[in-house]
């Protein structure tokens, strides 16, 4: 069990530390359906370099779902008006792209499910290891610009070297959903990556924990943990402030 649970929680708190630095960042934009749009391109990518026989996690699958999300993620920075309309479409078109691709592939529901939810716990130590210098190298470079169109490909990068691994929904939890819950609680930067990564780490080790102790599907299991946990957030700050009010 221990060799199946500790490359689960290292993934996740390797994936907390990476995307909530970006997620933080496309939320100030107003970019969710932006990141979700990246995050499923990347896995129509994933998609097509296994319906040609390549492991989820090999150089093959990856470049493939990269350059997949680096499509998405230069085309979307160009739409000037209704973007987050036009990324909610490129969504829908991947997603549908991804289902059709798979029905072509044998064991068609197991590699559905992967996609969407993905087998963090089937991660190998030796891929955390490489994909987690490039979101070093990423989160480095994004740290030192502005530039919207270096979000996005950075938001790219990151979502395209994870989906393979945790599947189109986790990545777009971890992308959001603790970036969400920061924003909640405070307005300082510092102090946001620090309940983002926080949130991140102690969501990933609950829903870990649960999905083996019931065993239910971890990248599932870890997702309505993720919404759980932000809508008791949510209603810790909503009594706060009320009390505050008073």
């Amino acid at each position: 069990m221990l060799s199946l649970v500790i490359p689960a929680l290292l993934a996740g708190i390797l994936f907390s530390g990476s995307h909530v630095f970006v997620g933080l960042r496309l939320l100030d934009r107003g970019a969710m359906f932006a990141a979700l749009a990246i995050t499923q391109f990347a896995a129509l990518g994933t998609a097509i370099a296994v319906l040609t026989g390549h492991d989820l996690q090999s150089i093959v699958t990856e470049g493939c779902s990269l350059a997949f999300g680096l499509i998405a993620g230069a085309v979307l920075p160009t739409i000037r008006r209704h973007r987050e309309t036009a990324s909610a479409i490129a969504y829908a078109t991947a997603a549908a792209g991804t289902l059709l691709v798979l029905s072509f592939a044998p064991q068609e529901l197991e590699h559905i499910k992967t996609m969407f939810a993905g087998n963090i716990a089937a991660v190998s130590l030796h891929t955390l290891l490489r994909i987690g210098i490039v979101y070093v190298a990423a989160a480095i470079v994004l740290a030192r610009s502005s530039s919207e169109t270096l979000l996005y490909l950075m938001t790219s990068v990151i979502a395209s070297l994870s989906v393979a691994i945790a599947g189109v929904l986790l990545v777009f939890s971890y992308l959001i959903v603790p970036s969400v819950a920061a924003m909640l609680f405070s307005r300082s930067n510092g102090k946001r990556l620090a309940v983002g990564w926080t949130m991140g780490a102690l969501v990933t080790a609950l829903g870990v924990l649960l999905s083996f102790r019931i065993d239910l599907p971890t990248g599932a299991t870890i997702v309505c943990t993720f919404g759980l946990t932000l809508l008791i957030m949510a209603g810790v700050r909503a009594m706060t402030r009320r009390r505050n009010a008073v």
